[in-house]
């Protein structure tokens, strides 16, 4: 997606437009990206100069591409947005994740939402599952996700040694996450690296449900409660974050998590998001209007959006790249 950036940036210089970055992905160390990504990523460093703005989705990021020489200047930081209509308590959500997967519905149930794969860490929050159980906290873990059915071969062959055989399920991918997500008391996301801004940890906020992660990425802006953030690969911590949580009463739980949609609406919702990119887009038009071509002034409109057309137009946008 870096060659995106690229390509919008050099289109942009040829109709003389306004040229903004979008960066969607961290990159905490570049040597894990091919070396064709990694010459153009040090290509665009140079051409970030130039570009009128640069979006990141995560403070994460935009530190790791500062880093790497991207121009600090130029640069906001403007969340995913959650649908939170979508995504929302539901009445019935606790019937039906009973119904769908063998969890008591008097237990707690933690969840954990991920692909298979080594940098979401399973490992970790099973064994702090593990040391709970051993503590009689009487709570059901259902993880879920693409090629969860098996975990990644990072976690071990004996993960599940000693552990309650009718507390812990697999399932794998699903489509009808919102349907029963907020029938969830918690969710945790372990991941060990490699995350930006984590969906999943807004969409459970914005469907009511408490949230623990590690300090992946921006979570701690997503979650506001740096307690419920624990580093990365630290079993007793997330044990104890989870513990806590587990030992409050259902009604607390419940009040919490309607708090976290409440911080989702106002912070990352889709017109909170818009907003922000409507204030970017304002102030990258302002700055075109001061420059000058030929002695005389861009107009606003004609550098967004052409000589030809209307700003009203729905097709047309500044030229931009996702990354």
């Amino acid at each position: 997606m870096h060659h995106a950036g690229l390509a919008a940036y050099y289109a942009a210089k040829l109709r003389r437009r306004p040229v903004i970055w979008k960066v969607r992905h961290s990159l905490s160390d570049i040597a894990h990206e091919k070396a064709s990504t990694r010459a153009i990523l040090r290509h665009s460093a140079r051409l970030s100069r130039r570009v009128d703005a640069i979006i990141f989705n995560s403070h994460v990021a935009q530190a790791h591409y500062g880093a790497l020489g991207y121009a600090t200047d130029r640069t906001r930081v403007i969340s995913n947005d959650f649908d939170c209509a979508h995504f929302r308590p539901c009445a019935d959500a606790r019937a039906r994740l009973v119904q769908l997967f063998p969890v008591d519905g008097h237990r707690p149930v933690v969840g954990m939402i991920a692909r298979n794969h080594p940098m979401k860490d399973p490992a970790t929050l099973i064994g702090a599952m593990r040391s709970l159980w051993q503590e009689r906290v009487d709570a059901d873990l259902l993880i879920v996700g693409p090629g969860i059915e098996r975990l990644p071969q990072s976690v071990g062959d004996d993960a599940f040694a000693g552990l309650p055989a009718n507390r812990i399920v697999l399932a794998g991918q699903r489509t009808d996450i919102a349907e029963w997500m907020s029938g969830l008391d918690l969710l945790v996301l372990p991941s060990a690296w490699g995350e930006a801004i984590p969906n999943i940890l807004g969409e459970a906020m914005a469907s009511g449900v408490p949230c623990v992660a590690t300090d992946a990425g921006d979570a701690h802006w997503i979650i506001g409660d740096h307690r419920r953030v624990v580093p990365p690969g630290d079993v007793a911590a997330m044990q104890g974050a989870i513990g806590e949580l587990l030992g409050r009463s259902a009604e607390a739980r419940r009040a919490l998590g309607l708090a976290g949609r409440a911080r989702v609406i106002e912070e990352f919702s889709l017109p909170a998001v818009a907003r922000s990119y409507a204030a970017l887009y304002d102030s990258v038009l302002h700055r075109w209007q001061r420059r000058s071509r030929d002695g005389r002034s861009i107009d606003a409109a004609e550098a967004l959006w052409g000589s030809s057309s209307s700003p009203a137009s729905p097709s047309r946008s500044p030229t931009s790249g996702e990354c």
